[in-house]
């Protein structure tokens, strides 16, 4: 269930969304490694929703 929610939230997210399309490409030139792109995805992910959150606490 947890795991089922975070998945969703992750890839469902628009601005996650946004970046696969040029994370793939970059993959696929092996201009990065799959541990940069996951990091990165992560990071957008987190970074983008702590600030929803914030402005919900606001």
């Amino acid at each position: 269930m947890v795991e089922d929610y975070l998945r969703s939230s992750f890839f469902n997210h628009p601005e996650v969304n946004r970046q696969i399309p040029a994370i793939e490409k970059a993959l696929g030139n092996d201009e990065i490694s799959a541990t940069i792109a996951a990091k990165q995805l992560i990071k957008t992910f987190e970074e983008i929703s702590s600030m929803e959150n914030y402005k919900k606490v606001r």
